[in-house]
């Protein structure tokens, strides 16, 4: 808020007289009523005057200047509770805001859940350890996440022929780098098919199209280069 109002002392007047000049033209509109509307004009016209007295080194002095700064405090004090009502007000257009020397706020555009399905990979399999490797299926590298995207949500399912239902795959986990590991349970047997597929979230957790499937064998131990079977 603060940063909005000019900092050198004469080009801070010129704001603060445009603003209280257009509010008391125009103060319904602003939604400001007739009474903040005066009090405004007449803290700026202090701090104009005072200044004005500060400026003329033969009226410079230590009494002058401390009734400027008092007076200036005042005014600015006044035009931030204006910029507070003013800025944020959805009823008082972006043309009237910027004619009080306002500028309207810039909101966020809101990110939409990622359009691209991510590429999955398994780089290894250590026991029932599978780790995999999630990047963007066009950036040709491992490390790079979809745009929009923070982070993916990782699915697994044990089985020959992984389901098209996706109330049956076991949610896996949350992968906000590339490289993510799924520990399977002992109930899993040595050598049983196991599916992985994965799916981008934006910030809101909103999630975008399945990854490919892809599937390897867990194992009795130690570390393995799978055998990759990638679904049709």
């Amino acid at each position: 808020m603060g940063t909005i109002i000019p900092t050198r002392q004469r080009n801070k007047r010129d704001w603060m007289k445009n603003l209280s000049a257009v509010i008391v033209a125009n103060a319904a509109a602003y939604n400001v009523t007739p009474l903040q509307a005066g009090s405004l004009e007449s803290a700026v016209t202090l701090f104009s005057d005072a200044l004005d007295v500060v400026l003329d080194p033969s009226k410079k002095t230590t009494t002058t200047v401390a009734a400027k700064n008092a007076a200036e405090a005042n005014a600015e004090a006044l035009c931030k509770v204006m910029i507070g009502a003013i800025r944020p007000n959805p009823d008082i257009s972006d043309e009237l805001k910027l004619a009080a020397g306002i500028p309207p706020e810039v909101k966020p555009m809101p990110v939409p859940p990622p359009s691209q399905r991510p590429a999955v990979e398994i780089v290894s399999v250590a026991g029932r350890t599978v780790k995999i490797a999630i990047h963007d299926s066009g950036s040709g590298t491992r490390k790079r996440k979809a745009i929009g995207a923070a982070s993916a949500q990782v699915y697994s399912y044990v089985g020959e022929t992984y389901p098209s239902d996706p109330s049956l795959w076991q949610f896996a986990g949350q992968a906000t780098r590339s490289g993510y590991e799924i520990v399977f349970p002992d109930s899993v047997a040595a050598g049983a098919v196991i599916w992985v597929c994965a799916a981008w979230s934006n910030r809101r957790g909103e999630t975008g199209p399945v990854s490919v499937p892809i599937s390897t064998n867990v194992q009795g131990g130690g570390v393995n280069s799978p055998s990759l079977k990638i679904a049709a």
